[in-house]
């Protein structure tokens, strides 16, 4: 059985021959929208490999079924191979033993550079990790940085309940 999310984005289970479960769309918005959790991203390079794998912090639109990362334009190796591949993959997971799910998927990409749009996606980023502060902000907003929006094609969920009788 697939589920979706109000958008019509599919939900599909990851391991549906383990017979576990995959997360339904209000499952699945929870999980995203839990603060310690980071996605990690996936690029192809200018030679068609996979490059750039990494974790980052990122903010989860629940109304429109979007991703938003924030990368320093100049310095983000990941911001070149966008410009020439839309296509990013991404995984989030919850790693403890009574806790192991996760998502994957692929999306296409937009970049945004207008740091009037950019700033407030910034400012939501921000509020997910406490550590953020106003120097993180502050430096965001002098135009060096920009804001991914991922627009996933799918996402591929699952759940498994490890150490339970």
């Amino acid at each position: 059985m697939n589920d979706s999310t109000t958008s019509g984005v599919k939900i599909f289970n990851a391991h549906s021959k383990l017979g576990t479960p995959p997360l339904n769309a209000k499952e699945l918005t929870e999980f995203l929208r839990t603060p310690e959790l980071l996605v990690r991203l996936g690029t192809i390079d200018e030679k068609g490999e996979p490059d750039d794998v990494r974790p980052t912090w990122y903010y989860f639109d629940s109304l429109n079924d979007r991703l938003y990362v924030g990368t320093n334009k100049k310095l983000s190796k990941m911001v070149r191979n966008l410009e020439k591949n839309k296509i990013i993959s991404f995984c989030i997971d919850d790693s403890r033993p009574d806790q192991y799910k996760g998502v994957r998927g692929k999306g296409d990409v937009t970049i945004h550079e207008d740091v009037k749009y950019t700033a407030p996606i910034f400012e939501n980023i921000a509020a997910r990790y406490m550590q953020a502060d106003e120097n993180y902000l502050r430096e965001t907003r002098k135009g060096d940085y920009v804001i991914l929006e991922i627009k996933p094609r799918y996402f591929s969920t699952w759940t498994i309940m490890m150490g339970r009788t």
